[in-house]
């Protein structure tokens, strides 16, 4: 089968990117050089933790110390790096949005990931990422993950020289390891798996694009049968959070420091009664910049670099996806240095040579008398303009108004933006609601919304969360009534049915729907 061909081309100067994987048992490093339309292997080590010889149980710097101080001594000295985040230290969830504007998104994004934050008592780093949108509205994926943890690793690169250019959660990067080098990964419906011994990655690639991911953390160690049942199992939770009972898979690719454990991809090829093969990204990737010792490693651990690769792709590929789960404070201090600081370079630059354009041209300029009228004709006609353009700004003021008042009238409008706000700030973690409806009692006229949900039960705390949003729901004064009533399993979520009405100032509340 061919592999999909890279979506870069054109001639430019070399890039690097080097992707790290801090496993529980080992470290895996990547780096991969892209020259013009080709990319190339360029670095590629699997270490045990015990051969870095940075002690039992270290701390990140100690291990950022011992990692660099070996990897500069075999010829890769690190300077910016991307560092996978795995479930252990991050989760994914996914919200099913109505349509709106981009900057309503992300300001409704900052308001759930805040209200995450305070729920659980310490900052979050995050980050979201649309997966589909159209007219029936969006599917945003959402990443979380805690500031300190992500911070100390941080912290133990920079005490050594290197820059954390961004933190990535794990399925995510194998995602796009498999978009850009496996094969036939543009077609159909292909399943990834990244299994190490103590914990899953799962992602699904749907045409080429990033379509689920999610960490489970079991792995090989577990034995090969309850491999396969999560896997089975996080596909039928990937059918419920996508809203596609009927959804397939054409082919599983397994990766992974277990992938070439016998029976694993049997076991798996047999529980979702599909084909299922080891996946190297290494097999057919350009290996002449690498020296012996990464060559003999490629050949002996290829699968288990699938997750760095993807890493690295990051920083040498726009085509990668853009999630990362670096702490704000980092985010805006490697901006300020990439971008901003360059920025205010250039502004400087440009406005000396503005000056002297300015002083050049009025030495040339000065006496010109029909050239000074001809600048205060255009100066007159700018104010004209401006003056025109300010009556149709407070024109357009006064219309915004009339449909705000408009607007205000609308009360099934108003009381569900009040709800969505509402639901915004108490729903739990384990909840994600769609399929909002309009409902109007034939007797009183009352009206109320109903919702269809899902509670991911993975941590075995689906009803806890139910529980916990009809509580929070029923304490709202704007909330006359609600029922949250179940309606059977589906893997390894909880379907359930919610139903809420507003408090009415036309009567008493409680009109049957």
């Amino acid at each position: 089968m061919p592999r999909r061909p890279f979506a870069f081309a054109g001639r430019e100067a070399v890039k690097t990117g080097v992707g790290i994987v801090l496993g529980s048992d080992a470290v895996t490093v990547a780096a991969l050089q892209r020259r013009g339309g080709s990319l190339a292997l360029s670095f590629y080590r699997h270490l045990p933790l015990e051969a870095l010889g940075a002690g039992q149980d270290p701390s990140a710097q100690r291990l950022a110390q011992a990692l660099c101080a070996r990897l500069a001594r075999e010829g890769l000295r690190l300077r910016e790096v991307r560092l996978g985040v795995s479930g252990r230290d991050a989760i994914v969830r996914y919200s099913h949005l109505p349509p709106m504007p981009d900057w309503r998104l992300k300001l409704l994004m900052e308001m759930e990931i805040a209200d995450v934050a305070e729920r659980t008592g310490e900052p979050l780093s995050a980050d979201h990422y649309v997966l589909r949108s159209g007219p029936e509205g969006s599917l945003v994926l959402v990443a979380l993950a805690k500031d300190a943890r992500v911070q100390e690793v941080v912290d133990g690169f920079a005490a050594v020289g290197v820059e954390v250019g961004g933190a990535v959660p794990q399925p995510v990067a194998t995602a796009d390891c498999h978009r850009f080098l496996g094969e036939a990964s543009s077609v159909g419906v292909a399943l990834v798996l990244d299994v190490s011994q103590d914990s899953t990655e799962v992602a699904l690639v749907e045409e080429g694009e990033l379509l689920f991911a999610r960490s489970v953390a079991l792995g090989a160690s577990r034995g090969s049968g309850q491999v396969a049942q999560v896997v089975k199992a996080s596909l039928d939770y990937a059918r419920g959070q996508l809203k596609r009972r009927n959804l397939a898979v054409e082919h599983v690719w397994l990766a992974g420091s277990a992938a070439r454990n016998a029976g694993l991809s049997e076991a798996i090829g047999a529980e979702l009664s599909v084909e299922c093969t080891v996946f190297d990204p290494l097999a057919d990737l350009d290996r002449s910049p690498c020296d012996p010792e990464s060559r003999e490693t490629a050949d002996a651990h290829g699968p288990e670099a699938a997750t760095a690769v993807g890493l690295a792709m990051g920083a040498v590929l726009p085509e990668a996806t853009p999630l990362n789960l670096l702490p704000r404070a980092v985010k805006r201090a490697l901006e300020y240095r990439h971008r901003t600081v360059w920025l205010q370079a250039s502004a400087v630059v440009l406005g000396v040579a503005l000056l002297a354009s300015l002083g050049l041209a009025y030495w040339e300029l000065r006496g010109e008398r029909q050239r000074a009228e001809a600048l205060a004709r255009a100066n007159t006609e700018l104010g004209a303009r401006l003056a025109a353009h300010e009556k149709r700004r407070a024109g357009n003021d006064a219309r915004e108004a009339d449909l705000r008042a408009l607007a205000d009238r609308a009360r099934p409008g108003v009381a569900l933006n009040s709800l969505l706000a509402l639901l915004g700030k108490v729903t739990p973690a384990e909840i994600s609601l769609s399929e909002a409806t309009l409902a109007r009692g034939e007797e009183r006229g009352a009206f109320s919304f109903e919702f269809s949900g899902l509670a991911d039960d993975a941590q075995g705390r689906a009803v806890q969360a139910m529980r916990s949003l009809q509580a929070a729901l029923e304490a709202d004064p704007d909330v006359a009534r609600v029922e949250l009533v179940p309606q059977g399993e589906e893997g390894t979520a909880h379907r359930f049915r919610l139903r809420v009405e507003p408090r009415s100032d036309q009567g008493p509340a409680g009109g049957d729907s």
